[in-house]
């Protein structure tokens, strides 16, 4: 593995997982709904990463694919902001309506 990839991987494991420890801890006390699709936009994009270095390292392999593209690969790269839009909307919507 090349030093970029390796300064990469490790910086993306390294800030990924505190903001998990952040978002787990802030989610505990949390009721509010955005913010709860926030924390799991948080939590799926270090599951992301977790996924990238697990193919990488040969660890997990893709078993379904739609045109070649792994479906795992296009549910990883959507999720995180499928639960930003969804926080951002419930957020925008509660200020509209005050």
């Amino acid at each position: 593995m090349p030093m970029g990839d390796f300064i990469h991987t490790s910086a993306s494991l390294f800030f990924g997982a505190f903001s998990v420890v952040f978002a787990i801890v802030l989610w505990s006390g949390m009721q509010e709904t955005a913010w709860l699709f926030v924390i799991l936009g948080v939590v799926s994009r270090y599951a992301e990463t977790i996924h990238t270095i697990f193919k990488r390292f040969g660890v997990m392999e893709d078993i379904a694919f739609i045109d070649a593209v792994p479906v795992v690969d296009i549910l990883f790269a959507t999720l995180p902001s499928a639960f930003f839009i969804c926080a951002f909307l419930i957020m925008i919507l509660k200020k509209t309506r005050l």
